[in-house]
């Protein structure tokens, strides 16, 4: 499964290799040393297998935007990929998403989830 790793400490993804056991735990290599990860420092994201309408990868966690200015944070839903609209409790799942776009994530630019 294709992910990448986010380090709440620096505020930015994990640029060192990383790889993940079969209990979950996230190692990275520094060198040729493997070290450990945190689970209180560092959040695997994982990428959903779905595209946007300009065929960028979507991962959980982004946030896309309609053309009519609406806005989804992606979401796991166990069993399928559920679109959480942004300031409401609305879910669409993505067969019935309109034409969108990633415009960021939750973890980069928190601001895109806030609500007036």
């Amino acid at each position: 499964m294709k992910y990448k790793v986010w380090c709440k400490n620096s505020r930015a993804w994990e640029t060192h290799p990383c790889v993940m056991g079969q209990d979950g735990s996230l190692m990275h290599y520094q060198g040729e040393r493997l070290d450990a990860l945190r689970p209180e420092t560092h959040v695997p994201v994982f990428y959903t297998r779905l595209k946007d309408s300009e065929l960028t990868e979507e991962y959980f966690g982004d946030v896309v935007e309609a053309e009519d200015g609406t806005r989804w944070v992606i979401e796991d839903g166990n069993s399928a990929v559920l679109y959480r609209t942004v300031g409401t409790t609305g879910v669409r799942y993505f067969w019935n998403l309109p034409v969108h776009s990633v415009i960021g994530n939750i973890y980069e630019n928190p601001e895109l989830i806030d609500t007036p």
